[in-house]
């Protein structure tokens, strides 16, 4: 049902300073950026390795001081009936359907106490 991690979400102030550390820092390349109005949020994936990051930064502000992890992305090979597995077992769920992103991707959230307060996503590459 699940695959490999495919990102985790940094929830954080300062995404210039968090691109910039990356990419100096650990060879990362900067992949996508988007800001997402509607829910409030300046999103951007960064690339290192065989892996990604992402940073989320409130477009309400925040404290400058405070990194936090925000989620832990699954790739998934058919997120429908990954949801649908998901509640047979009795988990619930933040968002009920999959939504596509800009990146072509398949998205969905697990609620956080389906995994004792951590945020879970499922995500269907393209």
């Amino acid at each position: 049902m699940f695959g490999p991690v495919h990102h985790v979400g940094y929830r954080i102030d300062n995404i210039d300073a968090a691109i910039a550390l990356y990419e100096r820092s650990f060879s990362g390349k900067l992949v996508y950026r988007a800001t997402m109005a509607e829910r409030g949020i300046e999103i951007a994936f960064v690339q290192v390795g065989d892996s990604m990051v992402e940073f989320v930064r409130s477009l309400a502000g925040g404290n400058p001081d405070t990194i936090t992890i925000d989620h832990v992305a699954y790739q998934v090979a058919d997120i429908e009936a990954t949801l649908a597995t998901c509640r047979q077992r009795g988990l619930k769920l933040e968002d009920e359907r999959p939504r596509s992103t800009a990146m072509g991707y398949k998205v969905a959230f697990l609620a956080a106490e389906a995994a004792n307060g951590a945020r879970v996503q499922l995500v269907q590459p393209s």
